[in-house]
């Protein structure tokens, strides 16, 4: 009996690794700083995005992006990241602009 649950618990353990392995891969694409072109004033800005939040998204399909940073911003990203992210290539881009 004792040897069944050891079976099943190791069972569940492994079950986890490719959701683990999936996650620090977005993780770690997404980590870092992008150059983007600012759609406010048309230069150049680094950002920094949320790679926590983009790896927990990609577990369930698509990666959500979000700012974390920016240089152009001090404290708390202002209402442009959304044209910063779109700038940001990701796997999906990729794909759609090869076909």
């Amino acid at each position: 009996m004792i040897a069944v649950l050891v079976i099943l618990g190791i069972a569940l353990v492994l079950s986890f690794v490719p959701a683990l392995v999936i996650y620090l891969r977005a993780r770690r694409r997404f980590a870092g700083r992008r150059v983007v072109t600012c759609p406010e004033t048309g230069r150049v800005a680094a950002i920094r995005l949320d790679a926590d939040h983009a790896a927990k998204t990609t577990l369930t399909g698509d990666p959500e992006l979000k700012v974390e940073g920016c240089t152009r911003w001090d404290g708390k990203v202002g209402h442009c990241f959304e044209g910063c992210v779109q700038e940001v290539e990701t796997p999906t881009t990729r794909q759609a602009e090869s076909a």
